[in-house]
């Protein structure tokens, strides 16, 4: 005959198992909250995710791409393509002139900065907005005149003059392509 354990210890050892058993559990989910915590503090303060729900940037930006963003971005210059709010609202758009430069919009919508027309890669003409900004328009300290790729469907900056800085939310890095998945 074997030496059987005593009851109490085999319930002892139970317990024990049990609890290293949740021991486990609870040292595994406290690591994902912590990897959570700090992939929300870095999409919060140092990157942002857009995704677009028009065509203000066809074709460079379409409809339902993920656009992310860089928030601390310190230099932001004519080109770059940035996110910024403007009525409550995310856009994007490229940046078409800076601090001190002169925009003007023809009425047969040439755009003109600083007195040199600019031409627009798709050849589309840049049309005023009716009760939008008023041209020539100098650009003010930290504020960006912006625009969209697809001038005749985006609402920027014709509709809503220079946007300040501090409404520039961060300038796009990359792109990712969502369309029929």
């Amino acid at each position: 005959m074997g030496i059987e354990k005593p009851v109490t210890q085999c319930v002892i050892e139970k317990r024990y198992q049990t609890i290293a058993a949740r021991s486990v559990w609870l040292h595994v989910i406290g690591k994902l909250a912590i990897v959570v915590a700090i992939l929300a503090v870095i999409f919060t303060c140092v990157f942002g995710v857009m995704v677009p729900d028009d065509v203000s940037m066809d074709p460079a930006v379409k409809d339902s791409d993920v656009v992310l963003y860089y928030r601390l971005q310190d230099k932001i210059a004519a080109g770059d393509v940035v996110v910024y709010k403007a009525n409550d609202n995310a856009y994007i758009g490229r940046v078409v002139a800076c601090s001190s430069d002169t925009v003007n919009i023809t009425k047969s919508g040439e755009l003109e900065i600083n007195g040199h027309v600019q031409i627009h890669d798709s050849g589309m003409r840049t049309m005023p907005t009716v009760d939008g900004a008023q041209y020539p328009l100098t650009v003010g300290l930290d504020e960006y005149f912006i625009l969209g790729d697809n001038r005749d469907s985006s609402r920027d900056s014709r509709e809503w003059g220079a946007i300040p800085e501090s409404d520039v939310e961060g300038k796009v890095f990359t792109i990712l392509r969502r369309r029929n998945i």
